[in-house]
């Protein structure tokens, strides 16, 4: 079995997550998630990966020190959005947060 895991992501993880909270919670886009901890590690990139992907409304929660890189963020936010900043089929795209509250 694969499961992805590599220093800077964790895909399969994130999709047992994912698929767990859909399981308690129906709609994953009526939540807030919010991940509190090392804001650098696969774990959070990968989650900002998929909320960018799905339309998920992220919160990350760290210290300074510990917050992802800002520009590794955008250019999540970039590639989701795509070259033109319209997005896919997911019109509401754009208001996927996944940058610390002071970031914004």
């Amino acid at each position: 079995m694969w499961n992805g895991l590599c220093d800077s992501y964790h895909p399969t993880q994130v999709l047992a997550d994912l698929l767990t909270l859909r399981e308690d919670f129906a709609d994953l886009k009526r939540l807030t998630l919010t991940y509190v901890g090392d804001g650098r590690n696969n774990m959070t990139i990968t989650l900002a990966v998929a909320a960018a992907k799905l339309g998920l409304d992220l919160r990350i929660l760290a210290p300074e020190p510990l917050q992802p890189d800002p520009a590794l963020l955008a250019e999540i936010l970039r590639r989701r959005l795509g070259p033109h900043g319209r997005g896919g089929p997911d019109r509401d795209a754009h208001r996927t947060t996944a940058l610390p509250e002071g970031h914004r």
